[in-house]
């Protein structure tokens, strides 16, 4: 594994890096060795291990033995998953500044340091964003870089699934998350959205910073799928509700449940209800309808729109037609 780097950096504070894993070992030492390439010395990561198999315990051990930077947890207890692994990781960590960082996805040497230079520079913030790339196989095999943009609602940019950042794109106070709470252990997706529609909701304190991109996202390929890359079964569609519910609340109790931002929690049940239907599960489909309807999220008459909707979803000219009738209706 590559050696530490010690140039100096000129920036002060401890960064914890929190990663989930689970059976990913070559790509979490890519990873990790992305982190000893650091020009900013001064970091901890605690990778969080949720029962591998494929001896990434014992080589853990062994990085940590020669670079006592690293250390493991290992997940004992339920449930499994990534929001319980980055739980215990936090709870494990030391730093200042945490990064939630996915086992798959990489850091470039400046990152840190640079990131660190402008939190310096606005010491009132909870967390800062930063820019990231796309990636496939190694950073570079892809030009796309994805910039949040200031000035825009990032919270309803959530609501409309357009994801502003990724996870690891943030840079956190300690103190802000402990404000914040926990991540949702319950959910089995929509983790990372779940986390920062509760972030913004509570009014936490943030800045898009435009220098990057010094953090890599990979992007899935038909040999590496990604964390993100799994496909939804009854499971997945469940845990997305439990989330867009969850949202809806956090909303309604610090008054930011506004009639645009209900709309857009509709459109959420409403998908989720399509796609219920596309998996063969009709009377699913129209328990999240009725349920969007019971949460007050939608009118009686946008309600009876929606289970007509769902009514013809089978036959397809119909669906067409009536798709296109409630996206007028939204629009006005």
């Amino acid at each position: 594994m590559a050696q530490a780097s010690r140039s100096g950096a000129g920036v002060q504070g401890r960064v914890s890096v929190v990663i989930p894993t689970r059976d990913r070992l070559p790509l979490l030492t890519e990873a990790l060795e992305s982190l000893q390439r650091q020009s900013h010395p001064d970091w901890e990561a605690v990778v969080v291990d949720d029962g591998s198999r494929d001896g990434t315990v014992a080589r853990l051990q062994e990085w940590g033995a020669s670079d006592p930077r690293i250390r493991v947890v290992v997940r004992e207890e339920e449930p499994v998953g990534g929001n319980h692994c980055r739980n215990l990781g936090f709870a494990a960590s030391t730093g200042e500044f945490l990064i939630f960082l996915d086992d798959d996805d990489l850091l470039s040497p400046r990152c840190m340091e640079e990131r660190l230079r402008w939190m310096e520079r606005a010491p009132g913030l909870d967390f800062g964003v930063f820019p990231h790339q796309h990636f496939h196989t190694h950073p570079g095999d892809m030009e796309h870089v994805v910039r949040a943009v200031p000035g825009q609602d990032d919270l309803e940019r959530y609501l409309r699934v357009n994801i502003p950042w990724q996870t690891a794109g943030a840079l956190w106070r300690r103190e802000a998350l402990l404000r914040l709470g926990p991540w949702d252990e319950a959910l089995p997706c929509w983790q990372d959205w779940d986390f920062y529609v509760r972030a913004l909701a509570q009014g936490v304190r943030y800045q898009c910073f435009p220098d990057g991109p010094l953090f890599f996202h990979r992007v899935q390929t038909p040999d590496r799928p990604t964390i993100s890359g799994k496909k939804r079964g009854p499971p997945q569609l469940r845990g997305v509700e439990h989330a867009v519910a969850s949202a809806r609340r956090s909303l309604e109790a610090c008054g930011g449940l506004t009639p645009r931002r209900r709309l857009l929690l509709a459109r959420l049940h409403l998908n989720l209800a399509e796609q219920w239907r596309e998996q063969g599960h009709r009377e699913e489909a129209f328990a999240v309808w009725r349920r969007c309807r019971e949460r007050g999220l939608v009118s009686e008459a946008h309600y009876r729109e929606g289970q007509l909707f769902l009514a013809v979803w089978s036959a397809r000219p119909f669906r067409g037609v009536v798709r296109r009738y409630l996206s007028l209706r939204r629009a006005a």
